[in-house]
């Protein structure tokens, strides 16, 4: 047999392999099946994360923003109904952390100063207050401000486990929202008197 007949008889076969239209279902559907059952958890999987990431930023950005038009100073009671709020609205079953900071930056000292800073939530001990060094420390995450100007930082923490292992890890959604103050150029703590913003 040449190879031209070798070639010919090649083609035939493959063309009557791509024609042939017999075949078992049940084999089929025991190859099939399986995979598509995981390709639906994989995307169930896929969208209850980026969900849940979401809702987690735009609680964030709805906390940021009610702060930051309080024109009375805010005390625990407030931040403890803040808290609860970001629970109920985000669902998670592990608790979320939050951190409300008020921060400025001084351009004659070339650094970030905090005015007051609070924590709430199962991982207060591993993110604890923010403090001068602290801020510092990311600063490359901190926006410019102008001489005296005071801004409100809004964090949240949400830990997140994939309901299924389909290859996505368990992680913490880790949210850093800043925002100035609306109506007042500062929001205070309690009864605190007002905050300066240190120049020097």
């Amino acid at each position: 047999m040449t190879m031209k007949q070798k070639f010919r008889l090649l083609g035939n076969r493959l063309k009557a392999f791509r024609d042939d239209q017999s075949g078992m279902m049940t084999l089929e559907a025991i190859l099939v099946i399986p995979l598509l059952f995981w390709a639906y958890l994989g995307i169930f999987v896929m969208f209850d994360a980026f969900k849940k990431q979401t809702d987690g930023l735009r609680v964030t950005y709805a906390v940021a923003d009610a702060i930051s038009r309080e024109k009375d100073a805010i005390d625990q009671t407030y931040l403890n109904s803040v808290y609860q709020l970001t629970n109920f609205m985000t669902r998670s079953p592990q608790r979320v952390t939050q951190r409300v900071t008020v921060v400025c930056f001084s351009p004659s000292a070339d650094s970030y100063a905090v005015a007051w800073s609070m924590v709430q939530g199962p991982k207060a001990a591993e993110y604890p207050v923010h403090t001068d060094t602290t801020l510092d420390a990311n600063e490359d995450r901190l926006p410019i401000l102008v001489l005296g100007e005071q801004a409100v930082l809004v964090e949240t923490f949400m830990d997140y486990a994939p309901l299924w292992d389909v290859g996505l890890t368990a992680k913490t959604f880790d949210y850093w929202i800043f925002t100035r103050p609306r109506f007042t150029e500062q929001v205070k703590w309690e009864s605190e008197p007002a905050w300066v913003c240190p120049t020097t």
